[in-house]
């Protein structure tokens, strides 16, 4: 292929996007937003079809644009989020997108030389990584910090799925020419770099300027301290796919590396020591996630790259590091598909009546494993979760809504004591609604605080918008914040709180502890409440869109 100019990129772009449809997302993601989102069968909700559309920057990006759009979108104002986009957009609208949608396999039967599944995995983990930056930093907004790293390389995508010449021809000089500027490569190629591409196209398409702005940056301008959250947000939207870039592409150097952790520390001021560990961190997530995403872990693993002699430069430290992790994790997999699954089934007999989804243990002298037990644990989550969401999609009682919601962290994920807790009309008082677990109903009683975020942790997630894992009351920095109520019932050695939103406003928490047995809440089960919370969250603006 021939240089051409921008203009004509743009236009060769526009009509193969007329002529092909939207960007394609893997076949296993697409078949499971399909399951997940069909009317018939609610096995998991909201929140569930919102993760699924994170996995992928091209249907994230088709999400947003919709739910952007004048007929979808009426005085909302601009969405940046993917769970308020599939809240607003509803199950069945995200099936119709699903559905229109082709899959990077038949792309790649007839596009060899372009990877598609690196290019899609590379953007995955640039937005696991900047997402883990701009907590470091303290940004309010981590899932609209996740979208905006994700599509950072739209303009790339874009170009590899309907271009995949100019795609080839921008790798193969980026090989041949090593010490040349990558933006320099694109313009000669494209007429202008892939990021002004991706640029024009997410403004053509409507996505949200917290998406958009990060693709304007240059080298340069991360040379001095950000202030503002949306700096912070563009800032690690930007290095961060820098990064997965290097740690992905055959033309990486060990220099370029070092210039994106200096930028990393005069720009977010995280020192190279903490950005490498934070980006160690971020792949260990990424590892283990990989097979629900349909990808091999194997996908993610970094390039080597040649250096000269003398001591290992941080990233050929980190390349060591990285692979042993993503290794481990495949191994791990394989041996979870590999283990006996329980049995389901059996009689309902017993003190205590089996509810949908519960099993019984196979008849045997051979004792319940670890994993048995999980897979228990994860049949009553998923049991509780669809009835969450055919409760959504069948009446708006909230109150039924908050019960489920108590009822699923109780029993699916076995915290001993759950509590609703939520604010007076004035919003100057805490007070305990209702609960699950031993003791709840006094314990409930007892919960009247005022609203004073020096004063009690409530306060403190009302005041932050933010869920706490207080995972050692003894070691807890706060502890002042803590209140006597909560000390002197029950043996309370940690517990998690998470706010209640309705209308774009904190009316309440949810609160979860193992007072019981004074057990300490593991990250896993703190995971798995936010699951929860996050689905009455959901519901609640369910139900405000339905109303407005």
């Amino acid at each position: 292929m021939t240089t051409i100019d921008s203009v004509k990129v743009m236009e060769s772009l526009q009509k193969r996007v007329r002529e092909r449809g939207d960007l394609p997302i893997i076949r296993y993601n697409g078949a499971r937003i399909l399951r997940a989102s069909a009317l018939e069968n609610q096995s998991t909700g909201a929140a569930d079809v919102a993760r699924l559309v994170l996995q992928d920057a091209g249907f994230a990006a088709k999400v947003l644009r919709v739910a952007n759009s004048a007929y979808f979108n009426r005085a909302q104002g601009q969405i940046g989020t993917i769970s308020r986009a599939v809240v607003l957009l509803g199950l069945d609208m995200m099936r119709q997108i699903s559905m229109g949608l082709g899959f990077v396999e038949m792309f790649q039967q007839h596009h060899p030389n372009v990877d598609m599944k690196r290019l899609v995995a590379s953007s995955f983990a640039a937005a696991v990584l900047g997402q883990d930056l701009v907590k470091k930093a303290k940004h309010p907004r981590p899932e609209e910090s996740f979208v905006a790293a994700l599509l950072h390389n739209l303009g790339m995508l874009c170009i590899a799925y309907y271009l995949p010449e100019a795609y080839c021809e921008v790798q193969e000089k980026l090989l041949a020419e090593p010490g040349k500027k990558r933006d320099d490569i694109e313009k000669e190629v494209l007429g202008q770099s892939a990021l002004e591409i991706g640029a024009e196209l997410g403004r053509l398409w409507g996505l949200p300027d917290s998406v958009t702005e990060s693709m304007d940056l240059s080298n340069e301008s991360l040379t001095r301290r950000v202030r503002t959250p949306d700096e912070v947000m563009r800032s690690s939207a930007y290095l961060s796919n820098r990064i997965a870039d290097n740690l992905f592409a055959e033309w990486a150097t060990a220099k370029d590396f070092d210039l994106w952790l200096t930028r990393l520390e005069l720009s977010l001021d995280i020192k190279s020591k903490d950005a490498l560990e934070i980006i160690e961190r971020a792949y260990s997530k990424v590892a283990v996630m990989a097979k629900t995403f349909g990808l091999a872990s194997n996908v993610f693993l970094p390039t080597k790259v040649a250096e000269a002699a003398g001591p290992r430069s941080p990233r050929s430290a980190l390349v060591e590091r990285l692979s042993v992790v993503l290794s481990r994790a495949e191994d791990q997999e394989d041996r979870k598909e590999g283990a006996a699954k329980p049995q389901a089934g059996g009689d309902s007999s017993g003190s205590e009546a089996r509810e949908e989804g519960d099993f019984h243990f196979p008849d045997s002298d051979e004792p319940v494993t670890r994993a048995q037990l999980d897979q228990h644990q994860s049949n009553l989550q998923l049991t509780y979760l669809r009835r969450i969401t055919q409760h959504l999609m069948s009446n708006k009682d909230i109150n039924e809504l908050f019960e489920l919601v108590l009822k699923g962290i109780h029993r699916g994920i076995g915290f001993e004591r759950v509590l609703l807790v939520l604010c007076n009309p004035e919003r100057t008082r805490f007070q305990g609604r209702f609960g699950i677990g031993e003791g709840t109903r006094e314990f409930a009683a007892r919960i009247d605080l005022p609203n004073d975020p020096k004063g009690n942790i409530f306060a403190k997630v009302f005041q932050e918008r933010k869920s706490f894992l207080v995972e050692n009351v003894d070691r807890l920095g706060f502890r002042n914040l803590i209140p006597e109520t909560l000390m002197s019932a029950g043996r309370v050695r940690s517990f998690t709180i998470s706010p209640v939103r309705a209308g774009g406003s904190v009316i309440g928490c949810f609160y979860a502890d193992k007072a019981t047995t004074g057990d300490f809440i593991t990250q896993v089960d703190y995971e798995a409440f936010l699951h929860f919370t996050m689905q009455a969250n959901l519901g609640l603006e369910r139900v405000r869109s339905a109303e407005g």
